[in-house]
């Protein structure tokens, strides 16, 4: 069910352009969902996606993308990192912190979508995962949608204690 879409073809003022899955570049594996845990802080989780995301630039259509699509080049919509450290998920913040980066319908870009997961939230964590992860779409209360585009990974970073199932939140 994670593995990766099929590349689709754009036309674009004339040109094509491939969308290449990031999982493709990034992943030994193909998947578009990398779970990263450990039960221990500073084991190097945040580097190794940090080592996934300098690899971002060499995806064929993101240096094709950012030219027809991108003033400037800016290189931050490609990683986009979701901090989740309060008690309880909520959809509106993380759709606050996903707003700059929402992308245009034929943007063909392949992003990393890295969703920082901090041992202390206890609520809403299945529920969110589920709605994004399996239903392929997050809503938040002002009814903005956030759709999972094929062409993008993401990655759960996550530090479980010993007294929490790691196997189920993810």
């Amino acid at each position: 069910q994670f593995q990766r879409g099929p590349a689709a073809l754009r036309m674009r003022t004339g040109r094509s352009m491939m969308w290449t899955p990031a999982s493709e570049y990034l992943d030994h594996e193909q998947c578009c969902v990398r779970v990263v845990y450990s039960t221990r802080a500073g084991v190097g989780k945040s580097l190794f996606v940090s080592h996934m995301a300098e690899k971002l630039p060499d995806i064929p259509n993101n240096e094709q993308g950012r030219g027809y699509f991108m003033e400037g080049g800016d290189k931050a919509l490609t990683k986009i990192t979701v901090p989740l450290h309060e008690l309880s998920v909520d959809a509106d913040s993380v759709l606050e912190t996903l707003e700059p980066a929402f992308p245009h319908p034929e943007q063909a870009l392949s992003r990393l979508i890295h969703l920082d997961i901090s041992s202390s939230v206890r609520k809403g964590l299945e529920e969110f995962l589920f709605n994004l992860l399996v239903l392929g779409q997050i809503t938040d209360s002002k009814g903005r949608v956030w759709r999972r585009r094929l062409t993008d990974m993401y990655v759960l970073e996550c530090t479980w204690t010993e007294d929490q199932e790691i196997g189920r939140a993810v």
